[in-house]
């Protein structure tokens, strides 16, 4: 059983606003709350990530996933900034997980619940998250947006310690200031390894 309960992590995801980290050469400060990043491939200079944290408690171990969004540009002028819109998690995200030996991870009902096909003209609302990306206005703020944490166990049922292999999806929409907002899928895939479950 995770520390957070699917109710809570629905909770949880439903009111926690995406914050900037401080710097995009990460600090012992970011490592220590959200572990090291791993990342996908850059589209449009932008990324995904996911920083990866064991959390051990009571004898096993919790893995905390943090989905990374990250501005890869130039930081002269402040043109190309990419402004996004996150869905709430059933539609922002899709995961498969599987073992070293290339076999899936059967998924929770929280799990089933992702990769929900967008509408035809998806509807912006305060619900869903917005997110500037683009060059750092300050350089203090950095170009990384963090979307909210998850732990892995609320989405899958894991049986045995081991070596796994996260593909995450994750889908978000261009805000062009009108009705046309076009989706924008970026990919991040993940080693994950468990000493104990």
């Amino acid at each position: 059983m995770s520390i957070l309960s699917p109710v809570h992590i629905l909770i949880f995801v439903s009111i926690l606003s995406t914050y900037c980290t401080a710097q995009t050469n990460f600090s012992d400060w970011w490592m220590d709350h959200h572990g090291a990043p791993q990342w996908g491939s850059e589209t449009n200079h932008l990324k995904a990530g996911l920083g990866i944290k064991y959390i051990p408690v009571s004898g096993r171990v919790l893995v905390q996933c943090t989905p990374l969004m990250q501005y890869t540009g130039s930081d002269s002028g402040f043109t190309n900034t990419t402004h996004m819109v996150f869905l709430p998690t059933p539609w922002r995200y899709q995961m498969t997980l599987s073992d070293e030996k290339g076999n899936l991870v059967e998924k929770t009902s929280l799990g089933k619940s992702l990769g929900r096909p967008l509408a035809t003209r998806p509807r912006i609302s305060a619900r869903n998250q917005y997110m500037p990306l683009g060059p750092s206005r300050h350089k203090h703020e950095g170009n990384t947006q963090v979307l909210e944490p998850f732990f892995l166990d609320d989405y899958f049922k894991i049986a045995q310690p081991g070596k796994y292999h996260l593909h995450l999806r994750i889908l978000g929409l261009t805000d062009t200031g009108s009705t046309n907002h076009i989706p924008l899928a970026y990919l991040v895939d993940a080693r994950i390894e468990l000493t104990s479950i």
